[in-house]
């Protein structure tokens, strides 16, 4: 996973591992604000699965 950006912007840069990514997902709250989320695809093979979906954000001081 790769969010590219400035280093003064936090939830960007490389992510590799399951605990970067989960940090990466726990960060963006802190900074974002989430608008809705529409589910688009539900995927499950197994004991896995994933949802694909489309959410806009909006940063928390309210500049978009």
């Amino acid at each position: 996973m790769y969010g590219p950006g400035a280093g003064a912007v936090p939830w960007t840069g490389r992510r590799s591992t399951r605990a970067e990514v989960a940090e990466f997902f726990g960060m963006l709250g802190d900074y974002l604000e989430r608008r809705s989320f529409e589910l688009l695809q539900l995927i499950i093979q197994g004991p896995d699965g994933i949802a694909l979906g489309s959410t806009p954000w909006c940063s928390s001081s309210g500049v978009t």
